[in-house]
């Protein structure tokens, strides 16, 4: 008590002389760790020590010269008049004072490949530390402290601190660093029209060094990810690959810019052509028109990329022709394809082998490979006598087997001196170095949708699965890698598949049920009636629904009716039959899932492709999956020399963007489709570049699943 009146007199007497100090004081008193174990008394000697360090610090008043936001939003291609931009002038610019480069980094650079130097100081200190007093200005100290906050994720704060600094105070570097908070502060509060207006008027670009630069390029491109603005975007993922150095990052970014530039319709892209002055843009939309009308064939494919090559041997684009864009199969003459043709997989064998064979006829290469398809049978443990048979047959390359059973025992007691690419998941057996494994496990996709919510920021979740294999194999793959990624799964539920209504299952899950005996305990309490709302669970900040979608249509209208509506819910592919069925699938409306380019993009260049792929007979759409994997299987074979060789190679494919890793296995980028009015939509995903983890606000061990 005594403790608490000190204090207020103290703060009470700062407001008096020092408003600067006293707005400081307000923007930080709210805002303390809660879970800090601080001592009475160093609280009122830190707050007493901030109002002696900061006296003669004030100012009459401050100016907002850098980013300010307009009270009406307009178009993202407004002109930036919703924004002012300081442009550091020559005399803005002072020179460094003595002790200045003793300090820890300006910008707390927050990309992945910046150590961020600035972490180890706390707002409180670059604003209280007695030893930066006279080295540092008043207005350097605000800037500092606003950059950690915000990279403590405490954006109100940071935003409240950033307004009290007048950039006049500032050199050129400062300054500059001023607007690119600004701009981090419009998007991390989702105002992304005020981002791009921001950075659209940094008419400082010229005076940007090479990291701020790389800096401004990386926010750009991620600002323009949230608009349907294809080709703006392409243009400034083009900027954002010619400013990073070589490596797995400018390789990631490559891949990302081919994605867009092959699903922009040609039409579309000939007539941006027209209006394109950037050569190297101007020659990024030519390979893509020039690839995209045989873009099914391999052999027609690789000679529009080596025509294009041949003419623009110095393009950027180099990289990605030689690393997965085009084939290299001459050393190809045979390949086996091992599959249960005579089994109780028979339907999914034979859809795998249409794909495959429909890839292969659409190859008009003179020299493409010999195809033999061997019946394997229903017996995993015939799988080695037909490996066999296959290398005396003088394959060159082997395909399969499809299924966990026969690739376990083919991984255990064969011996696989052939390149092979095995159809499923050989656990943790040793494999030579020239064998790969394909799968569409669905533990990629629970590590998928773990990845997806760690790129938006999130940081606890809640669990809902129906029991079934594929689902529980889903979920531990997600919560392994979320926990490697640092975030906590506050609980698990598991409905039962057999109910139709799922409303007190999702009830106890949202701790609707607590909420409503709080009221019914403060009701006798008080002794009458009171207005009453019942409000959910405040831990968790996004659902896993792991569910097919006959449950996932009854699963989700609970959670919106439950006040939940604005948490969001990922899921695997299994939400989505296939179908596009506007009627049947509103329920599912928002959910997010991940799923293979051939079921979910549905862009103009896409339909071409399977137009050219179009099967002898029609595919089931429970299959349609496997009759992909089929063509990426066949498509991969032909590359798996540079796979095997290269770490870069990746390969477009029409199941996602392929990798393989050290360990041989193919990694699939999946897309993501987000259901809007019952029809799955295309989402952007790219992860913010800045972005670094807030501390956990709940963690504790996984709740052991209910059944309910």
């Amino acid at each position: 008590m005594f403790a608490n009146t000190i204090i207020a007199l103290v703060i009470f007497s700062v407001k008096q002389r020092f408003p600067l100090t006293s707005k400081i004081l307000a923007i930080l008193r709210p805002v303390k760790d809660p879970t800090e174990d601080r001592q009475p008394l160093r609280g009122i000697c830190a707050t007493f020590i901030l109002c002696v360090f900061l006296n003669g610090c004030t100012v009459e008043s401050q100016t907002s010269t850098v980013v300010t936001e307009s009270s009406t939003a307009t178009a993202v291609s407004d002109a930036p008049a919703n924004v002012e931009i300081s442009t550091p002038s020559q005399g803005s610019q002072k020179p460094a004072e003595t002790g200045f480069a003793e300090q820890p980094d300006l910008q707390p650079p927050l990309a992945a490949d910046e150590s961020n130097s600035s972490a180890d100081y706390t707002p409180w200190e670059w604003l209280s530390d007695e030893q930066s007093t006279g080295i540092i200005q008043r207005d350097l100290r605000l800037l500092k402290a606003a950059n950690a906050l915000l990279a403590s994720h405490r954006i109100a704060e940071s935003k409240t601190l950033t307004e009290l600094i007048d950039a006049s105070e500032l050199d050129t570097d400062q300054q500059i660093e001023l607007n690119f908070l600004k701009v981090r502060h419009f998007l991390h509060n989702g105002r992304f029209k005020y981002a791009l207006a921001a950075l659209n008027a940094m008419t400082v670009r010229h005076q940007l060094d090479s990291k701020q630069q790389l800096r401004f390029a990386r926010l750009k491109a991620y600002t323009l990810s949230h608009f349907d603005q294809p080709l703006a975007l392409i243009a400034a993922l083009i900027d954002l690959y010619l400013n990073l150095p070589s490596g797995s990052e400018q390789t990631a970014v490559g891949h990302r810019l081919w994605s867009l530039l092959t699903a922009v319709p040609d039409a579309q892209l000939l007539e941006h052509l027209a209006l394109v002055t950037n050569p190297v843009e101007k020659q990024w939309i030519e390979l893509a028109v020039a690839v995209s009308a045989v873009a099914h064939d391999p052999f027609l494919h690789d000679q529009a990329l080596a025509s294009w090559q041949n003419d623009h041997p110095d393009h950027p684009a180099r990289n990605l022709i030689e690393n997965g864009l085009s084939t290299d199969s001459l050393w190809i003459n045979k390949i086996a394809v091992l599959l249960p043709l005579s089994s109780n997989n028979q339907l999914a064998a034979q859809t795998f082998a249409n794909g495959l064979t429909t890839q292969h006829n659409a190859n008009s290469s003179p020299d493409k490979p010999e195809l033999m398809i061997i019946d394997v049978g229903d017996n995993p443990r015939g799988i080695t006598r037909h490996y066999y048979d296959a290398v005396a047959a003088g394959a060159d390359f082997v395909i399969g087997p499809l299924g966990t059973e026969h690739v376990l025992e083919l991984a255990t007691y064969g011996d696989l001196i052939l390149p092979t690419l095995l159809l499923g998941d050989a656990a943790d057996i040793p494999l030579p170095l020239s064998v790969m494994q394909f799968t569409l496990a669905p533990e990629h996709e629970g590590m998928a949708i773990a990845q997806r919510a760690r790129n938006v920021g999130h940081t606890t979740a809640l669990i809902l699965q129906q029991p079934s294999n594929w689902s529980t194999r889903a979920v531990d793959a997600f919560k392994d890698e979320w926990h490697r990624l640092g975030g906590a799964v506050v609980d698990s539920v598991t409905f039962p598949v057999e109910e139709t209504d799922y409303s007190q299952t999702i009830k106890e899950a949202l701790n609707i049920d607590s909420s409503a005996e709080r009221y019914r305990h403060i009701k006798q309490l008080v002794g009458r009636s009171m207005e009453f709302d019942p409000r959910r669970r405040q831990d968790i900040e996004f659902v896993v629904l792991s569910a097919d979608s006959n449950h996932g249509r009854l699963v989700k209208p609970h959670i919106d009716f439950l006040g939940a509506h604005n948490l969001p819910v990922f899921a695997t592919s299994h939400i989505f039959t296939g179908e596009f069925n506007k009627i049947r699938d509103l329920d599912l409306d928002s959910i997010e899932f991940a799923d293979m380019d051939w079921l979910i993009d549905q862009g103009a260049n896409m339909l071409h492709l399977k137009e050219q792929f179009e099967p002898a007979e029609p595919v089931a759409k429970k299959y349609e999956r496997i009759f992909a994997m089929g063509i990426d299987a066949y498509n991969l074979a032909l590359r798996s020399r540079t796979f095997l060789t290269s770490a870069d190679a990746r390969y477009h494919g029409v199941t996602a963007l392929l990798e393989v890793d050290e360990d041989g296995n193919v990694i699939r980028s999946v897309k993501w489709a987000r259901f809007k009015d019952g029809i799955p939509t295309l989402v952007q995903t790219f992860s913010d570049p800045e972005f670094t983890p807030a501390q956990l606000r709940f963690s504790k061990p996984d709740t052991p699943a209910l059944q309910r």
